[in-house]
């Protein structure tokens, strides 16, 4: 079930008038209301899917009982990501091996609730939390549908005990969180679909673009990408706001990080902050680096010692995060890009400060802050042609597009076959989007609006909301699925 589906839109209704019904008669079961809502959403999809994800279930709650058990837990995360593994890689076994295993059915948001519960086990594990004996509270846990198929990632410790408590509607809340889905039908709708039009045009058939089309698509790509993502959390975290749920933020305006390893730390937060507290940091911890850093730091090599294993992690890091996208070449090309900028900033720190200090650079500068963030937004476009493209060798033939057919030829004539219209709206939810980034920067948007006057603050309210549904009717139902929903 999408979110900008009209059944989804139904469901929410149905879901908000139920559970607020039984907080004014049966408080303590609103968070089984959840679940049935729950399970309700993820089976719409496919009841298939629903197999795979009460194994997962089942297995990570066994296991949380049984974490004394020395092989519970290493078991418990073969199974997981054996599975998770086999579904994301079979295609392409079965494409190198020339052998068919049939079509390999990929259960929504997997991705996002094994790497949840796998989390909650190791956090049982090292005693940060209390296993759930209650398999069914484990099960909302798991599957809370605002975040199951595409994130944010919930920590138990944070999440769980919300699930439980007992919510009465609470006016102000309930409205900004319908203020925040309608961001991000805004986002979805007016920017994410109509530039998807034309990244898939010029992406599609990139051999007929020049350089300056496929660069310029690469930029739409970024805006279309960021918002799809972040308005598909904007309505998540807004269905959570109205159930008086605070879910984890997963952006934090990654287009003015100023640097690519402050990128990562604004973009998919939740899951950079997975990998770095289950994967990298356990790899640094690890007895074969511990043993390398040692004997690097006992021969005098300090500083070589905590930037060689700080780069074996991150490498290991950023593979598994590629491969974590998909089984093709171009994803784990995406990640090793990443992760070559941010290695190469470990090993350049003490050269990268001589060198401001020569040049007389000061770091509080407003155009060198500027410089950096129009550095690490060209880099992150440059990584995205990896992420788009259907194939790394597509990808290497649109960079080579890029730098030897860099003529004008064809992108006039490009821009002018989309009319006025669709330049007008796109353009100025883009520059609302931008805005509002902007304004985040300093004060939570959504605060800023509340202390508007009541006739502007609704205004535009009213106005958005108005945009929005009629430029919904004119799109596709292809149109309506996000781009998460694959990984």
């Amino acid at each position: 079930m999408v979110f900008t589906s009209l059944s989804f839109i139904i469901l929410l209704l149905s879901l908000f008038f139920v559970y607020y019904v039984f907080s004014l008669k049966l408080p303590t079961m609103q968070w089984v209301v959840l679940l049935i809502f729950s399970l309700i959403f993820y089976t719409y999809s496919s009841p298939k899917y629903l197999i795979f994800l009460t194994v997962s279930i089942v297995v990570t709650w066994l296991t949380s009982l049984n974490i004394e058990r020395k092989c519970a837990l290493p078991l418990c995360i073969i199974l997981n990501i054996g599975l998770l593994f086999f579904i994301k890689y079979a295609g392409a076994f079965s494409r190198i091996t020339g052998h068919e295993i049939g079509k390999i059915i990929v259960p929504l948001g997997i991705s996002f609730y094994t790497f949840q519960s796998i989390g909650y086990c190791i956090d049982v594990k090292r005693g940060l939390v209390e296993p759930e004996h209650n398999i069914l509270k484990y099960a909302l846990y798991v599957s809370f549908f605002p975040h199951i198929s595409q994130g944010p990632i919930g920590r138990y410790e944070e999440l769980m005990p919300q699930l439980m408590t007992p919510h009465r509607f609470d006016y102000d809340r309930f409205v900004r969180g319908l203020e925040r889905i309608l961001l991000g039908y805004f986002k979805k709708i007016l920017i994410a679909n109509n530039l998807a039009r034309i990244v898939d045009e010029v992406y599609g058939h990139y051999d007929a673009f020049t350089g300056k089309t496929l660069i310029f698509a690469t930029l739409m790509y970024a805006f279309q990408l960021y918002a799809d993502f972040s308005g598909y959390m904007d309505i998540a975290l807004g269905v959570g706001e109205c159930l008086g749920i605070r879910l984890s933020e997963n952006f934090n305006t990654p287009y003015f990080s100023k640097s690519i390893s402050e990128y990562w730390r604004r973009w998919h937060i939740t899951l950079g902050a997975w990998f770095k507290d289950y994967l990298y940091y356990p790899v640094l911890r690890s007895g074969l680096i511990s043993k390398l850093g040692r004997k690097l730091r006992k021969s005098g090599h300090k500083k070589a010692a905590k930037n060689i294993t700080t780069s074996i992690g991150l490498f290991i890091t950023w593979l598994c995060i590629g491969m974590w996208h998909g089984s093709s070449m171009n994803f784990i090309a995406h990640g090793m890009f990443h992760a070559f900028f941010i290695i190469l900033a470990v090993f350049m720190e003490d050269g990268y400060k001589k060198m401001k200090e020569r040049l007389g650079i000061r770091e509080n500068s407003g155009v060198y802050a500027a410089f950096q963030v129009i550095r690490t937004f060209t880099i992150v476009n440059i990584g995205y042609v990896f992420f788009r493209a259907d194939s790394l060798r597509i990808a290497l033939n649109i960079y080579k597009r890029m730098i030897m057919n860099f003529s004008d030829d064809g992108f006039i004539v490009f821009l002018h076959s989309y009319d006025r219209a669709f330049w007008l709206v796109t353009g100025f939810a883009m520059l609302v989007c931008i805005m509002i980034d902007c304004l985040d920067k300093r004060v939570r948007w959504i605060d800023a609006l509340h202390k508007a006057p009541v006739w502007l603050r609704w205004g535009v309210v009213y106005l958005a909301g108005f945009v929005t549904l009629v430029y919904s009717f004119d799109q596709p139902v292809s149109a309506q699925a996000f781009l998460y929903f694959d990984f």
